[in-house]
């Protein structure tokens, strides 16, 4: 071999030692274990001090928890853990906090998660204020109250699930959420207050329910994307600027004819307002030379259309208006709220077994069956095994369900120990019971071991000596048709005599 074959093998060696030691690095760093995060910082923050707690962890995970209300920070009170407002990513408040303190998750620009418990019954003022890198949260269904500015210039929130147990929504709650592209304001609130949701440019839709009676000075001021809404006749009075400056805001109803406007209230707007005829909304229109389009007043026809209930929803009836064709909402169809059987189980007696079905409406109201529903139950039901009752409903409601119960043998009864040497026992007849069984559990064995099947109902041994107790399990066993068994089993425990 000369010189220069062998120099072209040394190379080909290195640069294989190479790529095989850099696939060993490479594998060892995939495989290498996640480095456990650690409490950096710790300390108390509870309104009464110790009664909730704070640790943050190396990952960025800021954990409160305890039981009660967290202090409030303002003034001079900062929150223990603003030294670390950069570093934090993730908040988890533990179920027992039932309060989130002023400006206590305030300012925290790398905050993308907050878990907020079914504890929390409250939100304080400013509590996530500027935390623009949070982007969804979800209030749980016990919250009540959500504090003025709670969520003030959450830039990148794109969605927030507010529940039917919110009451009250602060001053500012959302303002300047300009990545929040819709909100439900539940039916629970009755006033939407000053710049609620002020500069949220990029809200599309917005519902207002009927519960609200009046909407604050600014509340949807700068909703650019904002192109309609519907005021609903429970709204009595409409702040100062509240829909104005929203640039494409094209089509506004406003059901009450006595609901008293601002005069500002869609300044800077294209608007056209939809209202009845000799309403306030006719004469702002008229005074700020705003579009005017009268509102059908509606003689409703004899048509009837039904939207239909289900489980899940509430279905609706409606008219066909004669003038304008409309499909007016006459009543509303309560959901289905319970469907379940009189009895889910059964003793075996060899007859057939038909549970009650019971179906409520959302309002307590029991539907009728055969009108709104059909039941169609398995055949048989005479003997040991699960059955299924199938419901389909009709009418004014939608969907079906599938519910279950079972037949099952009885268990032994009347068990008497005899007064004789050692043990003898005796036990009542079972309804259906193909023979008897019993199980003993003796010394070292894990499981009970059988000793004895028999139709007979009795066992005894007189050898036992006296005083010794005997633990065991008593079993009825049914043959079924297809050869399968079932059976049904008492634990009993003897002392010999």
């Amino acid at each position: 071999m000369n010189t220069t074959t062998r120099t072209s093998s040394f190379r080909r060696g290195l640069v294989g030692l190479g790529l095989f030691a850099a696939l060993l690095f490479a594998v060892l760093v995939i495989c290498a274990p996640k480095a456990q995060a650690y409490v950096v910082d710790s300390g108390n923050c509870g309104a009464q001090g110790d009664n909730v707690k704070w640790s943050l962890d190396s990952d960025g995970v800021l954990t409160i928890s305890g039981k009660g209300e967290m202090v409030d920070y303002y003034g001079s009170l900062e929150p223990p853990w603003d030294n670390y407002s950069g570093k934090i990513k993730k908040g988890i408040i533990k179920n027992g906090v039932t309060y989130i303190g002023q400006y206590a998750l305030s300012y925290n620009g790398t905050l993308t998660s907050v878990t907020i418990p079914k504890s929390v019954t409250s939100i304080g003022n400013y509590a996530f204020t500027n935390s623009n890198s949070l982007t969804s949260v979800t209030i749980p269904s016990n919250v009540t109250s959500i504090g003025g500015g709670a969520f003030w210039d959450c830039s990148s929130l794109k969605s927030v699930t507010i529940p039917d147990s919110v009451t009250s929504i602060g001053f500012s709650a959302f303002e300047y959420c300009t990545s929040l592209t819709a909100v439900k304001i539940p039916n629970s609130v009755t006033s939407i207050e000053n710049k609620t949701f002020c500069g949220c440019k990029s809200l599309a839709s917005v519902t207002i329910p009927k519960s609200v009676t009046r909407i604050g000075d600014y509340a949807f001021e700068f909703c650019n994307n904002l192109t309609s809404v519907t005021i609903p006749n429970s709204v009595t009075s409409l702040g100062e600027g509240a829909f104005s400056w929203c640039d494409s805001l094209i089509t506004v109803k406003i059901l009450n004819p006595n609901c008293e406007l601002a005069s500002n209230a869609f300044y800077r707007t294209s608007t056209t307002i939809h209202g009845y005829e000799g309403s306030t909304a006719q004469a702002y229109a008229n005074e700020t030379d705003k579009k005017f389009v009268a509102l059908c007043s509606h003689t409703l026809g004899s048509t009837v259309y039904t939207k239909r209930a289900t489980p899940t929803a509430n279905g609706m009836t409606y008219k066909k208006c004669t003038l304008c064709g409309e499909n007016v909402k006459v009543s509303t169809i309560p959901k289905v709220s319970t469907i379940k059987l009189s009895k889910t189980s059964y003793i075996y007696i060899g007859k057939a077994r038909t549970p009650t079905v019971i179906i409520k409406d959302s309002k307590g109201n029991a539907l009728k069956k055969n009108t709104d529903y059909k039941v169609k139950y398995a055949s048989g039901r005479t003997e040991c095994g699960k059955y299924a009752v199938k419901v389909v409903f009709m009418g004014n409601y939608a969907g079906k369900k599938t519910l279950k119960f079972n037949i099952k043998l009885g268990k032994v009864t009347g068990i008497t120990q005899k007064d004789t040497k050692g043990i003898y026992l005796t036990w009542n007849k079972v309804t259906g019971a193909t023979r008897y069984e019993v199980w003993v559990y003796k010394e070292g064995y894990s499981k009970p071991k059988c000793v004895k099947s028999s139709t007979e109902r009795w066992i005894g041994n007189t050898r036992i000596e006296a005083g010794r107790t005997m633990k065991m399990q008593i079993r009825a066993v049914r043959v079924l048709p297809d050869g399968s068994e079932t059976y049904s089993a008492v634990i009993y425990t003897a002392t010999a005599k």
